[in-house]
């Protein structure tokens, strides 16, 4: 189980680079529409700590990503939160959490069904009664018509940065090649890599009935974190689940 060709390598700092960076406040206020200063927070797929630097000022912060390299960016910012190598369909922590997350649709990562129940009922098993799981998803519309003919391009002096999506094998799947060259430093030359990536989501419903089958019965869905109903073209789907 796990992320399907996501350990990440050499991409984690290229992907510290060029995340837009507006988007982690984003998740931070979506956070605080239900987080109170003294929670515990779980981050799972924290990639290079960029949320959990905000998280920190506010909340009690564990985090905890699959990619060694995402962490090691992590350490680098938030040195003073535990931070875990770790499958977040296998939790590893001794401790149970009021709140824990699961942004930038990491769920997508997931290879099959049955890993997404798995990340559920383990989320479930390790909140405490009356916490929380937030995480968002691609929404089926982003992968059928959001992805389609998708190519994002991005050049400066010392990286070379190519996009391409494609439908994947699978229903509501997409598939990612992902090309870079970055400079290396005291000379000319650049260092090329290529990345393999492969994303699925599933209809709303399905979502729904297996949270429910993992115990959360209060569920909520939105879209623009947490901003606005959902509607037949939302990107991005973001859900609430209480745990009762």
């Amino acid at each position: 189980m796990g992320k399907l060709s996501m350990a990440y390598n050499k991409f984690a700092a290229v992907y510290d680079k060029l995340m837009d960076k507006s988007m982690y406040q984003q998740w931070f206020d979506y956070v605080n529409l239900i987080g109170k200063p003294t929670d515990t927070i779980l981050e799972l797929a924290c990639g290079t700590g960029d949320l959990a630097v905000l998280l920190c000022k506010t909340y009690n912060v564990y985090a905890s990503d699959l990619s060694e390299d995402m962490l090691a960016l992590a350490s680098q910012k938030v040195a003073s939160i535990p931070l875990f190598q770790m499958d977040m369909c296998q939790i590893d922590v001794n401790r149970t959490f009021r709140i824990i997350t699961c942004f930038a649709d990491s769920l997508c990562y997931l290879k099959d069904e049955k890993s997404v129940k798995r990340a559920f009922q383990e989320a479930y098993r390790v909140l405490e009664v009356g916490g929380y799981y937030l995480f968002d998803v691609h929404s089926t519309w982003q992968m059928e018509e959001g992805y389609r003919d998708y190519v994002y391009q991005y050049c400066d002096e010392d990286t070379v940065f190519l996009w391409q999506s494609f439908p994947g094998e699978f229903p509501y799947s997409v598939e990612h090649d992902i090309t870079c060259c970055q400079k290396i430093y005291d000379n000319e030359w650049y260092e090329r890599f290529d990345e393999f990536h492969k994303e699925r989501t599933y209809p709303l419903d399905s979502y729904i009935a297996w949270l429910k089958e993992a115990g959360f019965h209060t569920i909520h869905v939105t879209a623009n974190f947490g901003q606005s109903n959902i509607t037949e073209t939302t990107p991005r789907w973001f859900f609430c689940c209480e745990k009762k």
